[in-house]
């Protein structure tokens, strides 16, 4: 049985759906675990495996009357920011995908 193939260039892109909470955790596509926690009004930090390197996200947000965005990736983190229509933090549910360089072979 083969295992799921990594891209050449050493890639691999995962994405979640998360509800707002204060903390939590959860299974990312591809199986790669994560934690979270809500450091401040609509601000997310998200922990997972340090040998991924996060490059670059993508955050977009349940309702359409908020918005999301990635706004710091590194290894094995990264922050997500969420804001009302009206450009306050807010806290509300959202969706990441994050492509990281996979350090883990």
């Amino acid at each position: 049985m083969r295992t799921t193939q990594r891209d050449q260039d050493g890639l691999t892109t995962f994405s979640a759906s998360v509800a707002d909470a204060a903390s939590g955790s959860g299974l990312a596509t591809g199986g790669i675990p994560y934690t979270f926690t809500r450091t401040g009004t609509g601000t997310y930090l998200f922990n997972f495996d340090a040998r991924l390197i996060a490059t670059v996200g993508v955050a977009s947000t349940a309702g359409t009357s908020f918005i999301a965005m990635v706004n710091a990736v590194g290894a094995g983190a990264l922050t997500i920011t969420t804001w009302s229509g009206a450009g306050t933090n807010a806290n509300a549910p959202f969706r990441f995908t994050v492509t990281a360089i996979d350090k883990r072979m």
